[in-house]
């Protein structure tokens, strides 16, 4: 197995860093810090610009008009740098007691975020969705029956969707329509010693999954399910990664507070061999 680990990238602690981009045109990582509400730009390990978006940051996916889509507690926002959050989406069956965790854009360009519970009583009961953005601002439900919904990856032929519900310690893995955006039914489940969080998928189609809870990343080959890398993390809860930097080798890992350890809630990275997939951009107009 191959044995890596990260280094600090950004010392500045947050409460609960999640949903890392790599903006390959300007060199910018952006992230959210879900608990403080706040959407975050750095370049060259140095913090540029920090907004507040006044409510839970679940995610938010550059577009290709220099704005951001957010996942926030409330529901599927625009954000402008310059003019700040406009509503887009409420979607169906999201209650007060449910925010959004997580979100990715898949190879269409399409916007996909999942939700939670705003507060858990650590069951974690069945009752969240994933969801899917479309060009009429409305919500399609692609998922019920969820605990905890987390990290989202599209395999490098557009052919597979990867989805992790935490609770479950496990990656499913669907057939996948690139045209409708459709998942066509599940194909298998990846077993994971931990609790996946967010993740990422590399040039070769494999998955880099953070655990929640273990302090690492690991490589997972989703064809065989060899776990073939490990990156140890010196905090234990690492939330998400992304690849970035000039040539996709940079692997950018979140992670979140734990009381009493100054390692945690920082941002992390470590170089590896093969790269990663550029970040996918939402392509919707709303």
């Amino acid at each position: 197995m191959q044995k890596y680990q990260a280094e600090v990238f950004i010392r500045q602690q947050h409460l609960l860093a999640e949903g890392p981009f790599w903006h390959a045109d300007s060199g910018i990582l952006s992230w959210v810090d879900i608990f403080a509400g706040q959407l975050i730009e750095s370049r060259d390990g140095q913090i540029i610009h920090t907004w507040p978006l006044g409510q839970y940051a679940g995610a938010a996916i550059p577009t290709d008009d220099g704005q951001y889509i957010a996942a926030l507690a409330t529901g599927i926002y625009v954000f402008s740098p310059q003019s700040g959050l406009r509503k887009i989406s409420q979607p169906p069956l999201m209650s007060e007691n449910h925010r959004f965790n997580d979100a990715a854009c898949d190879p269409a360009g399409r916007f996909w975020a999942g939700t939670m519970r705003l507060f858990s009583s650590g069951q974690h009961d069945p009752d969240s969705r994933l969801y899917r953005l479309g060009e009429d601002g409305r919500c399609a439900i692609m998922r019920e029956g969820i605990g905890v919904s987390n990290g989202m990856g599209w395999s490098p032929d557009k052919a597979t969707f990867y989805y992790a519900d935490t609770p479950t310690r496990k990656i499913d893995v669907y057939d996948y329509d690139p045209e409708d955006g459709s998942l066509k039914g599940l194909r298998d489940s990846i077993a994971v010693d931990g609790m996946p969080d967010g993740m990422t998928v590399d040039a070769a189609g494999r998955l880099w999954i953070a655990l929640w809870g273990s302090g690492a990343v690991i490589g997972c080959d989703p064809i065989t399910h060899e776990v073939f890398a490990r990156i140890e993390v010196p905090t234990p809860l690492s939330s998400s990664c992304t690849f970035g930097g000039s040539d996709l080798k940079t692997l950018y890992i979140t992670t979140a507070k734990t009381d009493g350890d100054p390692m945690s809630g920082l941002i992390y990275q470590v170089q590896l061999p093969q790269a990663g997939l550029p970040g996918r951009r939402c392509h919707l107009s709303l």
